[in-house]
């Protein structure tokens, strides 16, 4: 898992990971790690959702990518295909955006 990016607080623009893929948080309820990185994450301007499995479509949701711990955090490509995922725990959004990185660098233009 990368761990070495330091992230400056200046906002990136993300077009191409903003139509071909996002983050999803799954939580249950209000869990104040998660919170605190979809704000970092909307500094990095990368989209992302946030999923409550107590929720009928949380549930689902969460069949559908096989989360079955929370607080789990997964990166996706436009495909839904999974590239990577945390379990158990809530990353740095600066390992997020490693990923990110990693997976579309062409995406990548800071401002």
């Amino acid at each position: 898992m990368p761990t070495e990016f330091v992230a400056d607080r200046k906002a990136p623009s993300l077009p191409a990971i903003k139509r071909e893929g996002m983050v999803k948080i799954f939580t249950v309820g209000f869990f104040l790690p998660a919170v605190q990185l979809g704000k970092d994450l909307y500094l990095y301007s990368v989209p992302f959702e946030f999923v409550d499995v107590a929720s009928p479509e949380g549930i689902w949701e969460a069949h559908r990518f096989s989360v079955k711990v929370v607080p789990s955090v997964l990166v996706l490509r436009g495909d839904d295909e999974v590239v990577a995922r945390w379990v158990g725990w809530v990353p740095e959004a600066s390992d997020i955006w490693s990923v990110i990185r990693a997976f579309a660098p062409e995406a990548v233009v800071l401002n």
